[in-house]
């Protein structure tokens, strides 16, 4: 399973491609970061809403062009530029 806070660090520094398990329990892809130089101005500085011990993880869709989230949990793949991990990579 990824930690809030692998999924953080990547958000912050890439484009990432996260994968992940939508509530209803289909699978979503989505194109998002949490790095200001990808934003449009208007939303630089306004990034992930952090509460301590949180699951969820607050994210700006960079193709709907809007804040979305999903819960860290959920997330199947991480793929950024440089590599790609799959959840079930990190257990061996």
């Amino acid at each position: 399973m990824f930690s809030f806070d692998e999924i953080y660090e990547k958000l912050k520094h890439n484009v990432v491609n996260v994968t992940f398990t939508k509530v209803d329990g289909s699978t979503r892809n989505m194109r998002c970061t949490l790095k200001d130089t990808f934003l449009p101005e208007q939303f630089r500085g306004k990034g992930a809403v952090l509460t301590e011990g949180s699951n969820v993880l607050r994210v700006f869709d960079l193709d709907l062009n809007e804040w979305r989230s999903f819960r860290v949990d959920s997330v199947t793949n991480l793929g950024y530029d440089g590599g790609s991990i799959a959840r079930n990579q990190l257990n061996g």
